[in-house]
C-alpha cells in the first residue's frame, strides 16, 4: 500500500514476509529486554514493526535489483 507501482509479489506473500520479519525481529527484542509477566513491551512491538518493514523494503529492493540486472 505504501511502495507504489507494480509489485513483484502478491498480497499473501507480502504478509507473510512482513509477519516473518516482524517475529525474527520480536525474537531479538527478548535479548535486551527481558519478557516481563501481565506487560506489553513497546520497545519490542515498535522493533517487530521496523523488522518487518525492513525486511519487507530488503525484498522489493533485491526484486528491483534483479529485474534491472536481467536476472529472472
Amino acid at each position: 500500500m505504501f511502495y507504489p507501482g507494480r509489485q513483484p509479489m502478491r498480497i499473501l506473500s507480502t504478509l507473510i514476509l512482513g509477519i516473518v520479519g516482524a517475529v525474527l525481529a520480536g525474537l531479538l527484542s527478548w535479548a535486551p529486554w527481558p519478557v516481563v509477566e501481565g506487560e506489553i513491551q513497546t520497545r519490542a512491538l515498535l522493533l517487530s514493526l521496523l523488522g518487518a518493514v525492513f525486511v519487507l523494503v530488503s525484498w522489493a529492493g533485491l526484486a528491483y535489483v534483479r529485474s534491472v540486472s536481467g536476472h529472472a
